[in-house]
């Protein structure tokens, strides 16, 4: 093993100690064939999924207490980057709260949002807004 990779389990190591991962949770369909996560404050469903594409719808209900804390709720995903995958998100209603290489911005209703590799970045209901975050993910 290379010292980048013992330095790599190491800090994974350290990261898992400090910030233990919270236990999976059975999934939840909903009524209208929706994956629900998150004790219902957010809900998904997959549009697309072949070799090339794979798209999901994603709601996220601001009011819900899983959701309020925008940037900091426990629905928000980590900044983190991609080394090959590219992320587009439509914003379809709501408010997009996100981060883009440590920069913060929001987008809007008909705004699209691009994450390229190798760029850090998170995103979250913008709760705010008190609107329900609508967008596609591919």
């Amino acid at each position: 093993m290379n010292v980048m990779n013992q330095l790599r389990c190491f800090l994974t190591g350290i990261r898992d100690y400090v910030f233990p991962k919270i236990p999976l949770q059975r999934l939840r369909v909903g009524e209208d064939g929706s994956i629900e996560c998150f004790g219902g404050g957010r809900k998904h469903w997959v549009l697309r999924s072949d070799s090339d594409v794979y798209t999901v719808r994603y709601k996220y209900f601001v009011k819900h207490p899983n959701v309020r804390g925008g940037r900091f709720s426990v629905t928000a995903p980590p900044s983190h980057y991609h080394l090959v995958q590219t992320e587009t998100l439509s914003v379809i209603s709501g408010v997009l709260g996100y981060m883009l290489d440590g920069v913060v911005r929001t987008a809007g209703p008909g705004e699209t949002v691009t994450f390229k590799p190798f760029h850090t970045h998170g995103f979250w209901a913008e709760d705010s807004s008190g609107e329900d975050l609508l967008f596609d993910l591919t």
